[in-house]
């Protein structure tokens, strides 16, 4: 637009800006003076009309490595421009090193219109094949981009601001908004915030069609103490003889009166009866179990059995790691949630003064036993919570696993067998195996893990506990997947369709007592927070996680309270 209001000839008196980002290593107002000098220039060339557009999403090669941040135009919000919404959502093609293939590029591909060659040059370095005489331009672009791996990356659309450039170009340095260069048109809609503080790198997962396992079949995972094996079996057939006088036994005092196979088992070896409150996973807890170790005679020729669920397992475990400085140890896991999540993995964990989880290490089983018939006694809740933490492997395994969750939980929950409970954590464990054997200790890859984790950990602590942690954690899945879709990661439909299985679970009766400032709260007390940013583990599909990184802020709250509104 030109200040006389007269229709200006494009690419004379409009000029279109992008990529103007404003990056944390860009000191003071160093860009706004750019932007200002830009404007000064424009001036002298008689451009009058700015249009300029934010693309909110990052591009990040395979690697992991980003290679353009996302930004939302706060360098044209800082000079009052006007914000005209967003443009059309679309469906790029990301190639492996990050650029977009855009459909303009992709149009000239196929009708070999002039610079299809710079488009079909970035294919070729990407590992596609050289375009042959008399192929079809049409069918090469599509194999190209299968040959190479390009995926479709959900956009929302990128923001758009327009202004106004008017004044004499007398004054070049003056700052944008003042009298000589910049005076933008008054905002007319509120500017973007929603996205403005995150980042995004992909996540490469060990992705492989996981088998279906039957009772009495086993999976061996790998770690930095020898293979061990998971296996599914009876206890009975595990340990047909009992144990040796070497041995000792921490068991659950519930599951000890209400499982006579395990009172046959605590008569063959000594024999610790723990109950499994929160109070036992502790320091006072684990120096309990090892000094009754100690006491007992418990020498390195000896295993330590334990049998339990996840705070038996934490605790025992933390005991076994620093008695004899390393305590040979096999796993019995009793609930659903310890036999599809916590029975692998080598990590234990315990409180300390009102931090949860601060303490652990990394000390494997040397086996695991999985025995359905304990899930026979589980309260409702318990399966509930069990199926909720399932549920995040289950979509991050994507493909057979996910359709074997979806097709076990269409029926609801209630109906399944002990069998199936523990099919399902077979099924749940496998896919875990693949993170773990190729990050063991948790510094990059595993922590894709944590998906729906620490919105789930948030309301977990906006309960004050009295969420079950599965239960959170199917929450938070919920919530993870509303964030990825606001920020046009996630489609909608598979969005859709996770949430039916999510909300077959759980019904949202248990976040009427939580707040979202309470649930971002917890979030912040979560123990893989950088300052003032939570780390997200989020999905673009099913079986491909994305991190994200974002502001525990007004932002977030605003969202969460949207979500909780939708229950």
């Amino acid at each position: 637009m030109s200040s006389s209001g007269a229709q200006n000839e494009p690419y004379v008196e409009s000029l279109e800006c992008s990529r103007f980002v404003l990056t944390d290593e860009c000191p003071a107002n160093a860009e706004s003076w750019f932007l200002a000098r830009c404007f000064a220039a424009l001036l002298v060339r008689g451009v009058r009309g700015i249009v300029s557009f934010a693309d909110p999403v990052p591009r990040t090669d395979d690697s992991g490595a980003v290679v353009a941040v996302g930004h939302v135009g706060t360098i044209y919000q800082a000079t009052n421009a006007v914000y005209m919404g967003r443009a059309t959502p679309r469906t790029v093609k990301l190639l492996p090193n990050g650029v977009v293939l855009n459909e303009r590029m992709a149009q000239k591909v196929r009708r070999q219109e002039q610079g299809h060659e710079y488009a079909e040059r970035l294919l070729i370095r990407q590992g596609a094949p050289a375009l042959r005489v008399g192929v079809d331009p049409k069918v090469w672009l599509r194999e190209a981009l299968v040959a190479v791996g390009a995926r479709n990356l959900r956009h929302r659309g990128v923001h758009r601001f327009c202004g106004q450039v008017v004044g004499v170009a007398a004054r070049p340095m003056t700052l944008p908004g003042r009298e000589g260069c910049g005076r933008w048109l008054p905002s007319e809609a509120p500017f973007p915030t929603d996205i403005c503080s995150y980042t995004l790198r992909l996540l490469t997962t060990p992705g492989r069609s996981w088998p279906l396992l039957d009772q009495g079949q086993a999976f061996t995972v790998r770690s930095y103490r020898g293979a061990y094996d998971v296996r599914w079996i009876s206890l009975k057939r595990a340990l047909p003889t009992g144990l040796s006088a070497s041995d000792r036994l921490v068991v659950d005092a519930t599951v000890l009166a209400e499982h006579p196979e395990v009172g046959t088992l605590a008569c063959t070896a000594p024999t610790l009866p723990v109950v499994a409150e929160e109070d036992l996973k502790s320091l006072e807890g684990a120096l309990l179990v090892v000094t009754w170790l100690l006491d007992s005679g418990f020498d390195r020729g000896g295993t330590l059995y334990v049998i339990g669920g996840g705070t038996v397992q934490d605790t025992a475990a933390f005991a076994a790691s620093i008695v004899h400085r390393g305590a040979r140890w096999v796993f019995v896991p009793t609930t659903l949630l310890a036999q599809g999540d916590s029975c692998i993995g080598s990590k234990s964990s315990i409180n300390h003064r009102g931090y949860k989880n601060q303490l652990g290490t990394f000390h494997p089983p040397a086996e695991v036993i999985v025995d359905d018939a304990f899930l026979g006694t589980l309260a409702p809740r318990e399966v509930q919570s069990g199926i909720g933490e399932m549920l995040h492997y289950a979509a991050l395994g994507g493909g057979t696993v996910w359709a074997a969750f979806e097709a076990e939980l269409s029926g609801g929950w209630e109906r399944l067998s002990t069998a199936d409970m523990s099919a399902l954590a077979m099924r749940a464990t496998t896919v875990k195996k693949d993170f773990v054997e190729a990050d063991e200790f948790d510094t990059g890859l595993r922590r894709n893990l944590n998906f729906g984790h620490t919105f789930g950990h948030g309301i977990e602590y906006a309960s004050k506990g009295h969420i079950p942690h599965g239960i959170a954690v199917a929450y938070g899945i919920e919530c993870a997947n509303a964030y990825a879709e606001k920020l046009g990661i996630l489609a909608p439909e598979v969005r859709a369709r996770i949430g039916l299985i999510v909300r077959g679970l759980v019904d949202g009766s248990e976040l009427r007592e939580v707040s979202a400032s309470q649930i971002v709260s917890g979030m912040a007390q979560d123990k893989k927070r950088v300052g003032d940013e939570a780390e997200l583990i989020l999905l673009e599909d099913l079986g491909r996680p994305v991190r994200v990184s974002a502001r525990l802020d007004g932002h977030l709250e605003r969202f969460l309270e949207h979500v909780l509104d939708t229950w």
